[in-house]
């Protein structure tokens, strides 16, 4: 009895750590570039979810923890009285062992 608890345990151990191995954290990022920041908010939006917002600023900034691997798609949408604006990039997690970190960096403008 032990012993199937035992390989029960080493099997699901086993399962975690494949699933967090091809995992990272991957850090959003959208700037304006020697420009006036405009007034407002954004959001990040990845495959459809928001995953951060705030106040626009001239660094705008989203951290995704322990993200699987796969293509994703990530949109920074900026709103305010007057109008929207959206940019987006795309990027993959590779499935791979020991992905620490994926920086993605959006430039956006007052266009």
């Amino acid at each position: 009895m032990k012993r199937l608890i035992l390989l029960k345990l080493t099997a699901v151990l086993a399962l975690c750590m494949s699933v967090q191995v091809s995992a990272a954290t991957v850090v959003l990022e959208a700037g304006y570039l020697n420009e006036t920041v405009p007034a407002g908010d954004y959001t990040f939006i990845v495959d459809g979810v928001a995953v951060g917002n705030g106040v626009i600023t001239q660094t705008m900034r989203a951290i995704l923890l322990n993200q699987g691997a796969g293509n994703y798609t990530a949109v920074i949408s900026l709103c305010n009285d007057a109008w929207c604006s959206e940019k987006e990039a795309s990027y993959t997690v590779p499935d791979v062992p020991n992905v620490d970190e994926i920086t993605l960096t959006i430039t956006v403008s007052r266009d």
